[in-house]
């Protein structure tokens, strides 16, 4: 995967050197304007601004070791 954010001048040509691993394949190229680009606030972040990142698997997986290392902080020394 190649990505790189470029500042355009006036010329509407852009030319890329692909690395050898995308060399010869189809390749698809986007382009679009930061500003248009989605952006979490990585101040305060909440975990609403990550829903669907993780599978349902994933996600439970991590559930239950949340809920473990809860139940660690609980317990009596």
């Amino acid at each position: 995967m190649l990505r790189k954010i470029i500042h355009t001048q006036h010329d509407p040509v852009l030319i890329l050197d692909l690395p050898k691993n995308l060399q010869g394949r189809r390749i698809e190229v986007i382009a679009f304007a930061i500003e248009d680009e989605a952006v979490i606030d990585k101040k305060n972040p909440v975990m609403a601004d990550f829903f669907g990142t993780l599978s349902p698997q994933n996600a439970a997986e991590l559930h239950e070791q949340a809920k473990q290392a809860r139940s660690v902080w609980d317990r009596d020394f």
